[in-house]
């Protein structure tokens, strides 16, 4: 995610506005401005996120459990509402924390889960000798 270029974009962004948009292999993510001191993170794939993803994430806070979608609470740093069946989240940094590290986190977030995903496909298992 490019900072700087998130950066000049926010300074007449309004509420949603998307700042910057990359794919993390198989994880498009999407940043938009929430407000001077967050932005809102979208982590989209073509497929349904994994349940080791799910596992990940509680390791690293609350989790609550809907039918459809789940929502990991980390104290201080972010809330994160994933509907994996869809293959979508949506990470909401707290404000406490600073634009940057908001970035850092969500990128290895979708680093996480694009490996897990790959972990699963025929991409991940190297060709046999013979």
């Amino acid at each position: 995610m490019n900072v700087e270029v998130a950066e000049d974009r926010r300074s007449s962004a309004s509420y949603g506005e998307i700042l910057d948009v990359i794919d993390v292999g198989r994880v498009r993510m999407t940043r938009r401005y929430g407000c001077i001191r967050r932005d809102q993170f979208e982590l989209v794939t073509k497929e349904p996120f994994p349940t080791a993803f799910r596992d990940w994430l509680a390791s690293r806070g609350e989790l609550r459990e809907r039918p459809a979608l789940y929502v990991i609470e980390v104290p201080g740093a972010y809330q994160l509402t994933v509907a994996p069946r869809a293959g979508r989240a949506i990470l909401m940094p707290r404000l406490a924390t600073d634009l940057t590290w908001q970035a850092r986190a969500a990128r290895e977030i979708a680093e996480t889960l694009d490996r897990m995903l790959n972990q699963g496909s025929c991409l991940a298992i190297p060709p046999q000798a013979g």
